[in-house]
């Protein structure tokens, strides 16, 4: 349960690959903003290699950049990693614990999840609040309209909308300088309840619930794993991507995704490039595999700990992540799921009984059912999360579908695009292997299975690992550079 007898820690950290020399302008950035408000927290670094693999480009800049910080950079590698797995308590499974922290032995660099070093930040943080930021996210704050509004209670599906640009050039001036003290705009919010933040919009019903995480607004790259959500946008989000018009955005990465106004929601919208959470009481690990898996953790915080919230502060930071050019093709009109999407649909087939009430005997329970899944034969598992999956597939083509109706089918370009991902969706409808191997996630059913089973034991001892975590702080354990 949540402790308040001292003031909560405070850690802010850089889940990273260790690869990219964005790391060092993104850590600078901040540095200036946390000294610029006087604030002062421990800074850490967290990636999933041994420090001494760190690119020789990468590692001379940032030992000189931790020299120049009034706290020397953390460090937490591999080393470190197998350091903390080694002092767990006999009684929680070393093997389980090392599926969140590293990558399997001989997994390829691009197989690999932020989910490994979130979750490592995530222990470091533990008993208190964390703030996490990734190595191509940087302190150039802007909001979208340049006006402050009171904050409210937002009961959309998608509490913030991105507005799409063809270019860069095109997405900067509709921006506005907007400074923040980056640490007190999640502190704000975090461990609050929602009728504390817009008692005047929220209902008596949800007043109750409480902010455990904060996910500000981005401009610049979207981040978004897929170019495909352009298609089934309505109202004013539809008419400016149609206006833009569609066909020099239907492939951009260009995304301003500001909220208008401080807003506090259920919903499960959430991208944690730049996030914050309240790690007084035990959050789910992440799935250590790349592609949504924010997405994931977003669901099974809320199976976990149905009356937590998420809080959208009124900023956004630049995402400028190196290297990436506009989607391809597959990335629009194609449906394969990833695997974190498979076990968001298996997590609606296996949520706690409405009777357990505290967040870590559901957390368990969770667990238990992803293992009772994966035990069960070949053919029921495949039946079970196609079903589950099926209901959301569904009704993203019905409301497809109606678009095509309501709109005629215009513009012609749009709608040959929305037709031919129509037919991908009912592909898979029609197939259910087609969810595995290459023609859906990237892994056979026989690795889902082996996944969503070692995902499960992990469920079910995250909580102890967050206690122990709380107990024995390791951040002692990290390094300087």
């Amino acid at each position: 349960m949540i402790k308040e007898e001292t003031a909560p820690s405070l850690l802010l950290s850089w889940p990273t690959a260790g690869r990219r020399q964005s790391l060092l302008k993104s850590i600078e950035g901040f540095a200036r903003n946390f000294a610029e408000y006087g604030q002062d927290a421990p800074l850490l670094v967290a990636f999933d290699d041994d420090l001494r693999d760190l690119s020789p480009a990468l590692a001379a800049p940032l030992a000189a950049l931790s020299r120049s910080l009034a706290k020397p950079l953390l460090i937490a590698d591999k080393a470190v990693r197998l350091r903390f797995l080694e002092s767990l308590p006999p009684h929680i499974d070393k093997e389980s614990a090392s599926y969140a922290l590293l990558p399997e032995s001989g997994s390829p660099q691009g197989s690999r999840g932020p989910g490994l070093n979130r979750n490592f930040t995530h222990l470091a943080a533990a008993g208190g609040f964390l703030i996490s930021t990734d190595d191509d996210v940087f302190y150039f704050p802007a909001a979208g309209s340049g006006r402050e509004l009171p904050p409210v209670f937002s009961t959309a599906e998608y509490p913030v909308m991105p507005h799409y640009f063809s270019d860069r050039a095109s997405l900067l001036p509709a921006v506005h300088d907007f400074p923040q003290d980056i640490i007190s705009s999640h502190l704000k919010f975090l461990g609050r309840t929602a009728g504390e933040i817009c008692p005047e919009t929220v209902s008596e019903k949800a007043a109750s619930g409480v902010i455990c995480l904060t996910s500000p607004g981005t401009y610049g790259d979207s981040g978004f794993s897929r170019a495909r959500g352009v298609l089934s946008h309505e109202g004013a989000g539809r008419l400016r991507i149609i206006e833009a018009p569609y066909e020099r955005v239907r492939y951009s990465r260009e995304v301003i995704r500001i909220p208008e106004r401080d807003s506090v929601s259920a919903s499960l919208n959430f991208m944690a490039m730049q996030s914050g959470y309240d790690l007084r009481d035990c959050l789910p690990p992440f799935l250590p595999y790349v592609g949504n898996e924010d997405g994931l953790f977003a669901l099974l915080v809320r199976v976990c700990r149905p009356d937590s919230l998420t809080a959208y502060p009124s900023f956004g930071l630049l995402h400028d992540s190196p290297g990436k050019g506009s989607y391809r093709r597959e990335s629009l009109t194609g449906f394969k799921p990833h695997i974190s999407e498979l076990f968001m649909a298996a997590s609606l087939a296996c949520i706690p009984d409405a009777s357990i009430k505290e967040t870590r005997r559901r957390m368990v329970s969770l667990g238990q059912n992803f293992v009772d899944l994966a035990n069960a034969n070949t053919g029921d598992f495949v039946e079970v999360l196609h079903g589950a999956w099926l209901q959301g597939a569904m009704n993203h083509a019905a409301h497809l579908e109606e678009l095509l109706e309501k709109h005629d089918k215009q513009p012609s370009l749009w709608a040959a695009d929305v037709e031919e991902h129509l037919e991908n969706i009912y592909t898979l409808i029609r197939e259910p292997v087609m969810l595995f191997a290459e023609t859906g996630c990237g892994f056979t059913v026989e690795q889902c299975v082996r996944n969503l089973e070692r995902y499960g034991n992990l469920l079910m001892i995250w909580p102890d690992i967050h206690d122990f975590a709380v107990g024995n702080p390791i951040l002692p354990l990290a390094r300087s550079i």
